[in-house]
């Protein structure tokens, strides 16, 4: 059983092309507090942006 499984910069890139969707590696399971908050702060607004886009209270460009 692997603990810490690994994904590499080319399946995130493979993932992202074939599923049009972002992908943001971390270093490592250690990374700081701080760190992860703007990861998770950088998702949410990506995720309430397409909420909106899809439907349709702004536009997608």
């Amino acid at each position: 059983f692997d603990q810490y499984p690994v994904l590499t910069e080319n399946d995130a890139n493979e993932f992202q092309a074939r599923y049009n969707i972002s992908v943001y590696l971390l270093s490592n399971a250690y990374s700081t507090m701080r760190l992860a908050t703007g990861y998770l702060n950088l998702i949410s607004e990506k995720l309430y942006r397409r909420d909106l886009e899809l439907t349709g209270q702004v536009s997608m460009y």
